[in-house]
């Protein structure tokens, strides 16, 4: 009898142990708001987690296709994380990919569902409201250079200014000033600050100026970053690039 016992007890152990799973798999897609206006933005989140798919937007074989919201909305740059967390002695892995997105227009916009791995995303509808005409912009940009014709090695001189008439929480450049050809030589000019009345509204004004050059002959333009505003109120905006344009002649 107790051998017997024995040898079902050297069998259970010899059984596979088989580990719970590490979690319930889940594709989710969630917005930092639902309702916004034509210039402001919303902020799409999409979130896989307990599987070891990454999601990816660019790159080597992305399995998230952005091209599909491109007829209603202009696209951010899309930032991708991955993360692995420990809990209760067991591995979760979630992956996530952020994009901002600004309408085109106003009305009822879809974001529609996303599939990977087998898994949807549930559809989000926006609801955007046209700006009103009645009032000033609580902020805008203006741009400009000093000249559109220079000699060759002569400096341009080009400005970007964020006209504001409400307190911001923060205003950031979302890259630096481009150019085309890319050898021209540019340097950055200290930043100033002013107050100026436009339509009968006082402004506070912030200058970012640069100072540019181009050796040969031929047109030279420059494209100035876009500004990233928070309001101390959490409205958000993006106000768009500008371009300016212009010809070098050979001395």
């Amino acid at each position: 009898m107790v051998k017997t016992l024995w040898l079902l007890l050297l069998a259970v152990a010899a059984l596979p142990v088989w580990a719970a799973p590490s979690g319930i798999h889940d594709f989710s897609a969630e917005v930092d708001r639902r309702e916004l206006y034509v210039n402001e933005h919303v902020v799409l989140t999409l979130s896989l987690t307990g599987s070891d798919t990454r999601l990816r937007a660019e790159g080597v074989s992305p399995n998230i296709d952005l091209t599909v919201l491109a007829g209603a909305f202009e696209l951010g740059t899309p930032k991708a994380d991955f993360r692995f967390n420990i809990d209760n002695n067991r591995g979760r892995a979630t992956s996530s990919i952020t994009v901002e997105l600004f309408p085109r227009t106003a009305g009822r916009l879809r974001i529609p569902a996303f599939t990977v791995d087998g898994l949807n995303t549930q559809a989000i509808e926006l609801r955007v409201s046209p700006l009103t005409t009645d009032t000033s912009p609580e902020a805008f940009v203006r741009s400009g250079v000093a000249s559109k014709h220079l000699f060759t090695g002569e400096q341009a001189l080009v400005y970007l200014d964020l006209y504001h008439r409400v307190e911001l929480a923060s205003a950031r450049m979302g890259g630096a000033l481009d150019s085309k050809p890319r050898d021209i030589a540019v340097h950055t000019l200290p930043a100033s600050e002013r107050t100026e009345r436009v339509d009968g509204i006082e402004y506070q004004v912030t200058r970012t100026a640069w100072a540019a050059s181009m050796m040969q002959a031929g047109e030279m333009t420059l494209l100035l970053p876009d500004i990233w505003v928070e309001t101390r109120q959490g409205r958000r905006w993006r106000l768009p690039f500008r371009e300016e344009r212009i010809e070098v002649r050979a001395l």
